[in-house]
């Protein structure tokens, strides 16, 4: 149903909506739902004479088409790389980094905004988040099922993964995040096999400060997303082949973090 065109809107005898689509199908259901995004309020830009075309638009650094004047936020028309146009990212996410970015490049400090667009809500114990613009010429994979409580849709693109749609699915659109900013290759199978991890649970060795732990976590997974590999060939064996795993790994993290002490436990 995706892409389907709506043409008509009627009221059924029993009270019910009744949609007629573009094919010619019909809808019965109980209520509508319509999102219809929201108009941007840039009146004062156009009558300051700025370039406008359904909101303010600037550059990657924020700034219009007057030098002086920097735009940020829901009425922003930004180019982006990801979508692959201009575009405005109504999110609050956006809107709080974008107006960092455009005050940076007010007090004429180096800026050049390209986020990967993100959006997130919670719906009814639901929580849903998306990475990325998916387009209708993506090949969809999913993992997990739609009607269960957890899944995520990844979009692709040959065998790159463009965007990500995930419903309490923070860890695979987090991972899939990494996979859309590096542009790594990955098959579908892969994506496609809930019980394929991202990740080793196998414990660390039991003196592995937490924080430490999570730092290894993500530099192996670098690693291996480097590789082209979505696991890490590394294993998580306790004892003293993860002790030496980390010892070999530790050159890449910050020094404060390689001499801090590990102790057994933490809290916090």
């Amino acid at each position: 149903m995706l892409g389907a065109q709506i043409t008509g809107i009627a009221r059924s005898t029993d009270g019910r909506s009744v949609l007629t689509l573009a094919d010619g199908d019909r809808l019965t259901c109980d209520a509508i739902v319509a999102g219809v995004g929201l108009v941007p309020n840039d009146e004062l830009a156009r009558d300051a004479g700025l370039a406008c075309d359904g909101g303010v638009i600037v550059d990657q650094r924020c700034c219009t088409s007057d030098p002086d004047i920097f735009a940020a936020g829901d009425v922003a028309v930004t180019p982006n790389r990801w979508a692959g146009r201009r575009l405005r990212l109504e999110s609050w996410q956006n809107a709080q980094e974008q107006g960092i970015a455009a005050a940076r490049a007010a007090l004429g400090l180096p800026v050049f905004y390209q986020p990967l667009p993100w959006f997130w809500s919670d719906q009814y114990g639901m929580n849903l988040q998306i990475y990325g613009v998916p387009l209708p010429s993506h090949h969809i994979v999913t993992r997990g099922v739609p009607g269960d409580n957890s899944f995520a849709l990844f979009y692709l693109e040959g065998d790159v993964v463009k965007a990500a749609l995930g419903a309490n699915a923070a860890r695979d659109v987090r991972f899939a995040r990494r996979l859309i900013e590096q542009g790594k290759q990955v098959s579908a199978c892969r994506l496609a096999t809930r019980t394929f991890p991202w990740r080793s649970n196998k414990p660390l060795h039991k003196n592995t400060h937490p924080r430490q732990a999570s730092m290894l976590q993500r530099h192996v997974e670098d690693c291996a997303l480097r590789r082209g590999s979505l696991t890490p060939t590394v294993p998580y064996d306790a004892g003293h082949a993860t002790c030496f795993q980390y010892a070999s790994l530790s050159r890449s993290f910050p020094s404060a973090m390689r001499n801090r002490s590990s102790p057994t436990a933490s809290t916090g």
